[in-house]
């Protein structure tokens, strides 16, 4: 037994202390890169907070239910994008503590309440070593961490739902209360997120099941199943109903539809061996090392699995450890089904995998208890808190030292070139708000970003960024928004601020080339560039030389040039290009470009140049339509390449047209009061 209780309150209320200031220091040094999730994460809070409805006013690349989670301290906090990603850091320690008292209880004999002092040790440590823990504290890129806590949360009520319905089953009672209230529980779990929320679905409902034909008679077996069913059923059918206000088949499409048969082609800048695009591609994972964290835990999963259904142990621990491992491989899994290896993406199965030999060889179980119930834990605790407290301090006092500017837009301190960008904004909402009255109408940025909240603007779309705009239909709906809305601004991702910028342009050519011949770079920021609207119309298309040669089976190669006598101006020209090909891919095509001459120009460092990075995906048809940067004067090549490849040789037909020039963006100047008002005066209305 813990020592002293009074300790151990003192403890909790230390670690709820701890984990407070441990999202507080994001104050401090908030990352305001737009590809970063934080924006991704504020765009759907603040969407929930604002009544909007979800798949109708905006989609969730997150899930449904996770970023709603995150709302209640969002709105205490202040609504701002500080705001938003604290209360996602304060979730993720609470979702580590969790996961340490879920494991322990699990592979250990150790008491509730020594379960939770070491599970509160070990949150201390998470937030003292934030540079190892940083994916289990921090909610990071996409709330992974909150993500891997999610089979962990769901086992506190699933344990005692079950416990109940085991009791129930052994006085000879239906125990049809506890499957209401369990189906509820999945339910939640399902919609929390995509990636975390079916693997919990699927794990949940499967080990019910082998519970209870374990359990229970064959009739009572089926009926406590059926119940459970229906009651996940239902209760996600409410969940969808009330947060989509009724309409949910948007959200549906887009989640269910468009998302999954996008993401194979979108998103594959890598080689073949770095990504899992069927059953035979599982082994790529293991080339890394959370790969091999996770077949750990799927084998877990198996043999608490085999052990369930061969009536080994006792039933109902044995059921929670085959589901905590089964969700737990699937969450590590599904995000690189049809994406590309990440060792992120396993990092979730690191600390299940270290427990695991505590529960398949029982006298490690014992021993460890042994150690644990040590009569030093209660001072280690108090040791790891205080060296928690000391490490935030030594954190904020570093950030303090940096530098960094207070940026309302953001509620936090900001790089402060980053800060002086959103202030130019901010004194130019109100002319921006001139032009444009509709706060969708007023800025257009391919990734959503402090910009549009600097200037009181709203996303054009229900998409928030350009890449999560997947399917036919969001793809048309975005164009018809670019065409029929005189935005005030457009943003863009600088190719000096990263790779992805360049990426990006030629993934997103569907959107960006309607924005290329419709506007015009004027400044940049330290990740952006600025376009207003072109002031004279760009002249006609001209027709480039454009030929197709095989190269390999599946594989071609586009070479386009100057037409004799037609050369444009010196420089580098956007091209906009249609393909068409003899046969379709069997998954996607990947366009890389041999020569960029063009691209190069544009970079200030090779680090970050678009050459380092020369690939992207297309749908598997026979028409395409891609685009190059084009430097006059040379060939520019592109090689098309299906995946896996046609095993015949291709042949096709391609057309080329020059259709704007590309400025570069060393030239730009940097964005500041002048350069914005210059810009946008012409836009005023008269009168």
């Amino acid at each position: 037994m813990i020592d002293s209780r009074a300790i151990r309150y003192s403890l909790g209320a230390t670690l709820i202390l701890a984990t407070i200031l441990h999202a507080g220091r994001l104050y401090f040094e908030m990352p305001t890169n737009s590809i970063d999730g934080a924006f991704q994460t504020y765009s759907a809070v603040s969407a929930y907070a604002r009544g909007q409805s979800l798949g109708v006013d905006f989609q969730s690349y997150l899930g449904a239910l996770m970023p709603l989670a995150i709302v209640p301290i969002f709105l205490v906090l202040g609504k701002t994008v500080f705001a938003s990603t604290a209360s996602a850091a304060m979730l993720a320690c609470a979702g580590l503590y969790f996961t340490f008292v879920v494991l322990l209880r699990l592979t250990t004999q150790l008491t509730k309440s020594d379960a939770a002092l070491w599970a509160m040790s070990a949150t201390f440590l998470g937030i003292a070593g934030i540079k190892l823990w940083a994916m289990m504290v921090l909610p990071g890129v996409s709330l992974k961490a909150l993500r891997f806590a999610l089979p962990f949360v769901v086992a506190l009520p699933m344990w005692a739902l079950l416990t109940k319905s085991q009791v129930k089953a052994a006085s000879q009672q239906l125990p049809l209360l506890p499957c209401v209230a369990l189906g509820a529980v999945i339910a939640i779990a399902s919609l929390w997120s995509n990636d975390a929320g079916i693997p919990c679905l699927i794990a949940a409902t499967t080990v019910h099941a082998t519970l209870c034909f374990r359990t229970l008679d064959r009739v009572a077996a089926i009926t406590a199943i059926a119940t459970v069913l229906a009651s996940t059923v239902t209760t996600i059918v409410m969940i969808v109903m009330l947060l989509t206000h009724g309409a949910p088949a948007d959200w549906l499409h887009y989640t269910f539809v468009s998302t999954p048969t996008d993401q194979p082609w979108f998103f594959p800048p890598w080689s073949p061996d770095e990504r899992v695009l069927g059953i035979t591609d599982i082994l790529h994972i293991l080339k890394m090392p959370t790969g091999w964290t996770i077949a750990c835990c799927g084998a877990t999963a198996c043999i608490a699995g085999y052990r369930l259904l061969a009536r080994q142990g006792e039933a109902v621990s044995t059921a929670m450890v085959a589901f905590i491992y089964a969700a737990t491989t699937g969450i590590g899994l599904l995000p690189q089904l049809a994406g590309h290896l990440n060792v992120d993406y396993g990092f979730g199965t690191v600390v299940p995998a270290l427990f695991a030999p505590l529960w398949l060889v029982p006298r490690l179980g014992v021993a460890a208890t042994r150690w644990l119930m040590s009569r030093w834990r209660v001072h280690i605790a108090c040791l790891l808190a205080l060296l928690a407290l000391a490490a935030i301090a030594g954190s904020v006092h570093a950030r303090l030292k940096r530098g960094y500017a207070y940026s309302p837009t953001i509620g936090a301190y900001i790089d402060p070139r980053e800060a002086d960008t959103l202030a130019t904004m901010d004194r130019a909402g109100p002319i921006i708000a001139r032009i444009s009255p509709d706060p969708k109408d007023r800025i257009l940025s391919t990734y959503f970003s402090a910009l549009s909240i600097a200037a009181q603007a709203d996303s054009p779309t229900r998409y928030g960024s350009i890449i999560h705009v997947l399917g036919d239909d969001a793809r048309r709906e975005y164009v018809a928004k670019i065409r029929d809305t005189d935005f005030a601004l457009v943003t863009t991702i600088s190719p000096e601020s990263s790779a992805w910028g360049g990426w990006n342009l030629r993934a997103s050519w569907f959107a960006m080339k309607l924005v290329v011949e419709t506007y015009e770079p004027f400044a940049k920021s330290a990740q952006h560039i600025f376009w207003k609207r072109r002031e004279t119309p760009l002249p006609p298309p001209a027709a480039m030389s454009c030929t197709v040669r095989t190269i390999d089976d599946g594989a071609v190669e586009l070479t386009f040039s100057d037409i004799a006598g037609k050369a444009a101006s010196d420089g580098a020209w956007y091209v906009d290009v249609g393909v068409r090909v003899s046969h379709v891919a069997d998954r996607y095509w990947i366009a890389t470009e041999v020569i960029s001459p063009a691209e190069k120009a544009l970079v200030v460092s090779r680090k970050n140049a678009w050459v380092d990075f020369p690939s992207y995906g297309l749908p598997p048809e026979k028409q395409l339509t891609l685009m190059a940067e084009h430097a006059t004067g040379k060939p520019t090549r592109i090689t098309l390449k299906g995946v896996p490849g046609p095993s015949v040789k291709l042949s096709g037909q391609c057309v080329a047209m020059r259709i704007a020039p590309v400025a570069l963006v060393g030239a730009l100047p940097i964005l500041n009061d002048r350069t914005l008002r210059d810009a946008l005066t012409p836009r005023l209305p008269h009168g």
